[in-house]
């Protein structure tokens, strides 16, 4: 399957799984691949821990992600378009001992969210990892 499916079919549970419109029975992931709600559920639980333990490092984290915007989903009001991304990546900075090692996680956890191919090389990362390796820096516990 191409990395452009995987994505595909991802971004349509987390939609299925996200939406506020839907029930929260069984039915509403039918037809879904088990792995794919599997991860969108695991990762959203992630997402929501990271979120309650440090909300003002969360927003600061995603909106950075969403002002450099390095897969190009910016499009002015969705602003949350990034919060996935961010839920895995915070968890992360902890084992960063600079800028640099924040480049290595993004550019990993954008490979793991967009495929290769839409991530692209880790130099299109240089930016938002010193933005985020400030971020973190300056983050009060």
């Amino acid at each position: 399957m191409s990395n452009f499916c995987k994505f595909f079919i991802l971004f349509i549970a987390f939609y299925i799984i996200q939406s506020s419109a839907m029930d929260k029975d069984e039915n509403s992931t039918q037809g879904l691949p088990k792995e794919v709600v599997d991860t969108v559920t695991k990762n959203k639980s992630l997402r929501d821990k990271v979120i309650s333990e440090n909300p003002v490092l969360f927003n600061k984290v995603s909106a950075a992600m969403f002002k450099h915007d390095p897969i190009g989903i910016n499009f002015e009001d969705n602003t949350d378009e990034y919060d996935p991304e961010a839920g895995t990546v915070i968890p992360r900075l902890p084992s960063c001992k600079s800028a640099d090692d924040v480049v290595t996680v993004l550019h990993e956890e954008f490979n793991y969210w967009f495929g290769a191919d839409t991530a692209g090389n880790r130099s299109r990362y240089k930016e938002l990892g010193t933005e985020i390796w400030s971020i973190w820096q300056n983050n009060e516990p």
